[in-house]
């Protein structure tokens, strides 16, 4: 999955908070560490939270905060 953010303001903003939410299938995802976010081929530090869960403890609804 790709992550694009519309370019706002005449300079670039580096390092600036930003979090999403994404929604998974049932059995989708079950481990946490297979999570990254990547920027220039880097991943980014994240704080990840999983806000619900499917019936079978797979994640439902995850929101991420990192660094753009």
């Amino acid at each position: 999955m790709n992550i694009y953010f519309d370019k706002l303001y005449r300079y670039d903003r580096l390092s600036e908070p930003a979090g999403i939410a994404i929604p998974f299938r049932e059995g989708e995802l079950k481990d946490m560490g297979k999570i990254a976010i990547m920027q220039n081929d880097r991943p980014c530090m994240i704080k990840p939270k999983v806000t619900s869960r499917h019936a079978d403890g797979s994640v439902r609804y995850m929101y991420i905060d990192f660094l753009e």
